[in-house]
């Protein structure tokens, strides 16, 4: 079976339970896994990484398919934990067969060692011989942040050769550890620093540096990155350099708008291997997502550049918790964290609107002082001949504040937007009338909410928010209905034609709020890049039409 190994904290320990369930639910059924070997896997023209090869042997037979995983902590669980991830395990297993292996292990606390919000844990990947079998080949560590978007096994056909291990460099960053006693610092070699989120570990050449990885941890100031910084000064060149797809940093594009970073075509001397463009246009293809340098997730949607003035929102944020809010055992827990994640980040927004409302304020005033003081030099010009050739100078920098004056109310303007609900009513099923059936369904509440927040800037803004929430209440609704219904036959609702407002019924499916939620829930069906484009159409040729209906009426 093939081996995973993950380092967890009690702070990811729920998140781990994500990354499982993505990683056999992205296994292909249809396939061995002997048909990798012999697969191209260099996804691009050959550019700062090595050539990628299988290595077929005749020892991988069907015996091999399967996965463990083996959860590295130095936290104790508890027995009710462990249980659910037993049971997500036995779960997956339908579709795929793996278990779930809980290793308590010795937690490592040292002065000199930087830890991760207080913990430790990640630096227990460094000892691996006490967990994993003598004659075992290769391991695969994953950070608990990570989003699979491949079958995971054809990285266990990739031929390390002489390799310690496979990984992504993510910058050409280089420098030197510390020596705690000043005397034996150590240098890191021109071939620049590698992201550990995604580690394929050739065991035996791997074990052996044990000594050395404790000899760092002991003798050596480690205060970046922690296990990352040892991993890195320890192995060096002793690794094979995978495809950047396989280690797709998405924070990287993120953090460019909040600081700037010197990507390859921006100095001389690039920061990062890449073009911004080549981020930007292998994002799509990226087998790996790797949510790092940025915010989670779990933990908010949007941040704020102040370089751009604007917010940025978490790349493939959706993409991540429709895989949580999927996790058997786990989605009820992450139904909840998605809720109280919408109330944070409408109440940053909010506290945003003020902070550039009252900047705004300030530069208005700003403006209108520096106007005032201009008229004042420019009275006292114009009553000099000799200065006239000044005044018209002055006159040119009189418009440009006036304009920028007029640009500052303007912005004011569209700020001062009134204090509203951030979310719309969602009703329960009503049972009464068929009318009401109607407006349960999630077309029209969808389409209710897409017409109120259309009506202002700020509903433009929270309207992401609101359609998810919808979506993800509806869903939790339609649940609990079907699992009552299991129970108790008798709570099913009658059907639709039994009602005796049926036929009234039946135009509220043709009035435009129920076909803008059909619209949406069709575009989000249809999936690529353009739905929304083709979505946007839908909605002016709904309103044409129903404009039409209502000239034909008349």
């Amino acid at each position: 079976m093939f081996n995973i190994i993950l380092a967890v904290s009690d702070m990811y320990i729920n998140q781990a339970a994500v990354l499982i369930n993505n990683v056999i639910s992205k296994i292909d059924k249809n396939k061995r896994f002997i048909d990798f070997f012999g697969c191209d896997l260099n996804t691009y023209e050959h550019k700062n990484h090595d050539y990628i090869e299988t290595d077929f042997n005749q020892e991988y037979e069907d015996k091999q398919e399967g996965i463990v995983f083996h959860i590295l902590t130095d936290y104790d669980f508890n027995d009710s934990v462990k249980e659910k991830f037993y049971l997500l395990a036995e779960k997956l297993s339908s579709h795929y067969t793996c278990k779930i292996n809980f290793k308590h292990m010795q937690s490592i606390n040292q002065e000199n060692l930087h830890g991760w919000n207080g913990r430790t844990s990640m630096y227990l990947i460094l000892f691996l011989s006490s967990i994993l079998q003598k004659d075992l080949k290769k391991a695969l560590y994953l950070d608990t942040d990570l989003y699979i978007n491949c079958d995971i096994r054809e990285l266990f056909a990739i031929n390390l050769k002489d390799n310690i291990i496979a990984c992504v460099n993510t910058s050409k960053s280089s420098g030197s550890l510390k020596s705690l006693d000043g005397k034996n610092d150590i240098n890191i070699d021109s071939s620049g620093w590698f992201n550990s989120g995604l580690t394929l570990i050739n065991v035996p050449e791997y074990i052996a540096l044990e000594p050395t990885f404790k000899n760092i941890m002991q003798n050596y100031e480690i205060s970046y990155l922690a296990v990352e910084t040892v991993l890195n000064y320890a192995i060096q060149k002793k690794r094979l350099q995978l495809p950047v797809v396989y280690n797709f940093c998405v924070g990287l594009l993120k953090l460019d708008y909040l600081h700037h970073l010197a990507f390859e075509e921006e100095v001389q001397y690039g920061h990062m291997y890449y073009s911004k463009q080549f981020y930007n246009e292998k994002l799509p293809q990226a087998k790996i997502l790797h949510y790092c340098y940025m915010d989670k997730p779990w933990n908010r949607r949007y941040t704020f550049s102040e370089i751009k003035q604007t917010f940025i929102e978490c790349p493939c944020f959706d993409m991540w918790w429709d895989m949580a809010l999927g996790t058997p055992y786990f989605s009820d827990y992450f139904f909840n964290i998605r809720q109280e994640l919408y109330k944070r980040d409408c109440e940053f927004i909010n506290q945003k609107f003020i902070e550039l409302e009252s900047k705004f304020q300030n530069e208005k005033n700003q403006t209108l002082q520096e106007l005032k003081s201009l008229e004042q030099k420019h009275n006292s010009y114009l009553l000099s001949q000799e200065n006239r050739e000044k005044s018209l100078k002055l006159l040119n920098l009189e418009q440009d504040l006036i304009n920028k004056k007029l640009n500052t109310k303007k912005l004011y303007k569209e700020l001062n937007i009134k204090e509203d609900v951030f979310m719309p009513r969602i009703n329960l099923i009503q049972v009464n009338l068929a009318k009401e059936r109607i407006h349960s369904h999630l077309a029209y509440k969808l389409g209710q909410a897409l017409i109120e927040n259309s009506k202002s800037i700020k509903g433009y803004i929270r309207m992401p928010y609101v359609l998810s929430y919808i979506k993800d209440k509806h869903k939790k609704e339609q649940r609990i209905y079907n699992e009552k219904i299991k129970t108790n036959s008798s709570l099913k609702l009658p059907e639709l034609e039994s009602y005796p407002d049926y036929e009234e019924a039946l135009k509220e499916k043709q009035c435009i709020t129920y076909k803008l939620g059909e619209a949406l829930i069709e575009a989000n069906k249809r999936g690529g890049a353009f739905k929304y484009m083709r979505f946007y159409l839908d909605v002016r040729r709904i309103k044409r039409q129903f404009k039409n209906e209502r000239k034909d009426s008349k």
